[in-house]
């Protein structure tokens, strides 16, 4: 049985970042599109790169390989930007960091573990997105580096009128493939 071939993560890396395209790196690394798939996901498992870097590749030819797939659940980066407050608290305005149809990741807002808080996104009337209210429970709150709230919610209700809205906010804040 032959053994598996090594490939430097370093290199690779670095040739991801230099903006070779998913042929190149196919070709270079003699690997199938389901092969580099394999390599992006170890290399975000290690978080040698982040889910935004890989992302922002941008293929130049027709053969790429199905990012999506990496991700269990459609994801959303912020390249549009979501604002967020709290219903009891609307003076109190967020941004949205991150969001899937099972958390919403925001600054700006803070809350205990375990708190339950009404939630409402808003976007930028250009985007054609209404208000989108949802029911989430706080799984970790800190401050960064500069004393910005940095809370993760678990989303436990989103109406299905909701839930349409936050589906398109996640198709609209995602960086292109």
């Amino acid at each position: 049985m032959p053994s598996k071939r090594k490939i430097s993560g370093k290199e690779i890396v670095n040739d991801i970042r230099a903006g070779l395209s998913d042929t190149e790196l196919m070709q270079k690394y003699s690997v199938s599109s389901r092969g580099l798939q394999s390599i992006f996901r170890k290399l975000l498992s290690a978080k040698a790169i982040g889910p935004v870097e890989l992302h922002e590749r941008s293929s130049y030819d027709d053969s790429t390989v199905d990012l999506e797939e990496i991700r269990q659940s459609l994801r959303g980066y912020t390249a549009l930007t979501a604002t967020v407050y709290e219903v009891r608290n609307p003076e109190i305005m967020g941004t949205v960091k991150d969001v899937t149809e099972k958390h919403i990741e925001v600054t700006g807002i803070e809350a205990g573990f375990d708190e339950t808080r009404i939630l409402v996104v808003l976007v930028g009337k250009s985007a054609k997105i209404q208000p989108i209210m949802l029911k989430a429970k706080c799984r970790w709150c800190r401050t960064d580096p500069r004393g910005d709230y940095q809370a993760y919610f678990e989303i436990v209700h989103v109406d299905d009128d909701d839930l349409k809205e936050l589906r398109k906010l996640i198709r609209a804040m995602a960086v292109p493939f």
